[in-house]
């Protein structure tokens, strides 16, 4: 039975496992160090954009071909000229 959560865990999330370890806040955000568990890496972030940056760009590095159809700002002329 926990074949099957893990199964549904890993298709909702991609299978990528981050701790993050916020150790102060200032400025109205958030400081700390984000450990990527399946490759064994830890960065220091500056706020929670760049936490969310730096997970986003683990996500793109183990699985591009999923976020395909993401709107991406290279492709903003085109859409700006459709509009």
């Amino acid at each position: 039975m926990t074949g099957n959560r893990d199964d549904v865990k890993n298709q909702i999330t991609g299978g990528q496992t981050f701790v993050v370890d916020i150790k102060c806040r200032q400025n109205h955000t958030w400081q700390g160090m984000v450990k990527w568990v399946g490759q064994k890496k830890e960065l220091p972030f500056r706020s929670a954009l760049e936490l969310i940056k730096l997970m986003d760009s683990a996500m793109e590095e183990t699985e591009p071909e999923k976020n395909e159809d993401v709107l991406k700002w290279q492709d903003s002329s085109d859409v700006v000229g459709k509009l």
